[in-house]
């Protein structure tokens, strides 16, 4: 038995014995309320589909998989889904390799660099690819056939194809990856790495049987977290998708909804069964790769790391990581400041009449875009705040508990991942818009439903933070005489810290530019950006979207990298303070 299991051990045996600790019972209260919005939201919708003039009717659920189209929708998106994850991985996985064990590392700008794509919000990054390899009209393709005149009037690329919109899924997925598989890196040991050169093993060997292994559960986490957000992404299908004719079952399903009247929810409900069901298998995957023990862990004592020497491969990866941000942040936002200062969108550029008259109407003169901007970024400090501490402590009780309690503590924390945002925002509408709540038009009720979507995101972070720490610090703790709460906030929280920044950058992106929630529980009284967008890309203003998705991207850059930055020099201290321990 490993210092894991001993210290679960310790903590099933005693649980048995003695009353919950003070943190037993937060975490309980924490994942009891939690699995009561989530139940009580899809009860809501289930309810409302199912039950009929006061009597079951399943004459809906039973037509929805007889629809047109559904099962090109499921595997197109299933395609989609594996294809762009397994890339997304290999290459997240390789840039955070890079980074945090290699000489090709840039400091603070290594760090940076990767999460850049981030910054723009997953409608801006497809409507900016959009802009610039539309066939006929896009930037780069102008700029290129002015150049080569013999290719036609049409090409070379074409954003709307396969390639195009996998290439497009791949550019949004892969900052999740590394955010994910880094903070691992930063957390496991290098003794063994480094043992391992001593010994005489390659770069390559080490990578793949030392390196890689260690980091198993992250990179696992990381599959499943960009597979759930896959399958949830309504902003890249919509714009690519539907200009290639692919259609993606989020589509699908928002389209029952808002293009149908009247609107088929009970086809939807039953149609997200289909997500439910291929999540569900997901997810026992991931944990049963978890589950494994070949993986290494933090230690008590802090050890420096010693970067791997690449030799003439070192400018090579530095220009890997450079141009991947060229093409998944640096060309888009290009195409979309052009966009955002010209008064409409041509084959050509009217250099002479660029102007900011677009940033003006979007911050001065329209009332309800600026309030939408203030309300969102609100809402993503606030709830990625609620959301990465509500799974840290779900998380830390989790790992340390057995039984139904874990069984419980699991359940909370991926079952809405396994439900679309669109069926959660319809339970969530339904079910706290009136009585007794009376939320509609207020930014709790958005509040609410982000935290509930990304709780799934949220503990897929911390748990995988959670993996990295060794059994034997909070066995250490308990046995010194510290409560379990004492010991969360002075060894794992701190350990942990790395992996919740991650976390938290990732959850105010996904909420500050959220889509699909926003449309429906978002309204004049509550505007936010998500439908703000929403509203302008429906009204065919693209001019004035730019200029929106512009200002965003400046601010959630300022933001998340500030987080990040801070987080390093947390993540530092705390090493110091190992070393020093470790000494006395």
């Amino acid at each position: 038995m490993n210092a894991t299991d001993a210290t679960r051990a310790i903590g099933v045996g005693r649980a048995s014995k003695r009353r919950l600790s003070a943190f037993e019972w937060v975490s309980l209260g924490l994942g009891g309320l939690m699995a009561a919005i989530f139940l009580y939201t899809v009860f809501m919708v289930l309810f409302r589909s199912f039950w009929v003039d006061g009597r079951l009717d399943f004459a809906g659920f039973l037509a929805a998989f007889q629809l047109r189209g559904l099962w090109t929708a499921v595997t197109n998106t299933v395609i989609i889904v594996v294809i762009a994850g397994a890339i997304s991985v290999v290459i997240g996985t390789l840039m955070a390799w890079l980074n945090e064990r290699t000489d090709a590392r840039m400091g603070v700008l290594g760090t940076v660099l990767p999460i850049v794509p981030l910054l723009l919000p997953p409608i801006a990054l497809s409507i900016g690819w959009y802009t610039l390899t539309e066939r006929t009209v896009g930037y780069l393709n102008s700029a290129i056939r002015g150049v080569m005149p013999w290719i036609g009037d049409t090409g070379p690329f074409d954003i709307a194809t396969w390639p195009g919109l996998i290439m497009v899924y791949v550019l949004y997925e892969v900052p999740f990856v590394y955010l994910t598989v880094s903070a691992a890196f930063r957390n496991v040991n290098p003794a063994l790495e480094e043992a391992s050169r001593v010994s005489g093993a390659g770069r390559i060997r080490t990578l793949f049987k030392v390196s890689l292994p260690a980091v198993r559960p992250a990179i696992a986490a990381s599959f499943l977290l960009v597979t759930l957000s896959a399958f949830a992404l309504y902003s890249v299908p919509v714009i690519i998708g539907t200009a290639a004719k692919i259609d993606a079952l989020p589509v699908f399903i928002v389209q029952l909804i808002r293009a149908t009247t009247p609107s088929k929810t009970t086809e939807a409900t039953s149609i997200s069964l289909i997500m439910m069901t291929i999540l569900f298998l997901l997810w026992l995957v991931q944990q049963r790769i978890s589950r494994g023990r070949n993986f290494d862990k933090i230690g008590g004592k802090a050890t420096a790391v010693s970067l791997v020497r690449l030799g003439a491969w070192k400018l090579p990866a530095r220009i890997l990581m450079f141009g991947y941000v060229a093409l998944a942040s640096v060309l888009p936002l290009i195409g979309l400041v052009i966009l955002s200062l010209s008064k409409f969108w041509g084959k050509t550029i009217d250099w002479g009449n660029l102007s900011f008259d677009n940033y003006v109407t979007l911050l001065v003169t329209d009332v309800n875009s600026r309030t939408s901007l203030i309300n969102s970024l609100g809402l993503g400090f606030v709830g990625a705040t609620l959301g990465m501490a509500i799974a840290a402590i779900i998380m830390t009780q989790a790992a340390a508990s057995g039984g139904w309690f874990k069984k419980f503590l699991s359940f909370v924390t991926t079952a809405p991942g396994a439900v679309p945002h669109i069926i959660l925002a319809i339970g969530i509408l339904a079910g706290f818009s009136g009585s007794p709540f009376f939320l509609y038009g207020t930014v709790i009720i958005l509040l609410v439903a982000y935290v509930v979507m990304n709780l799934p995101q949220a503990s897929l972070q911390a748990g995988s933070a959670i993996q990295q720490i060794g059994g034997e610090l909070m066995e250490a703790s308990s046995m010194s005489g510290a409560s379990r709460s004492r010991t969360f906030w002075r060894v794992t929280f701190p350990l942990m810290l790395p992996g919740l920044a991650s976390g938290w950058a990732m959850l105010f992106v996904l909420m500050v530019g959220d889509l699909t929630a926003s449309a429906l529980l978002a309204g004049s009284r509550n505007p936010v950006v998500g439908f703000v967008i929403l509203g302008i890309w429906e009204n065919g203003l693209v001019v004035r979207l730019a200029a929106l998705a512009v200002v965003l991207c400046l601010i959630c850059g300022t933001v998340i990298c500030a987080a990040l930055i801070l987080a390093r020099q947390l993540g530092k201290t705390t090493t110091s303070r190992k070393k020093k321990g470790s000494k006395r």
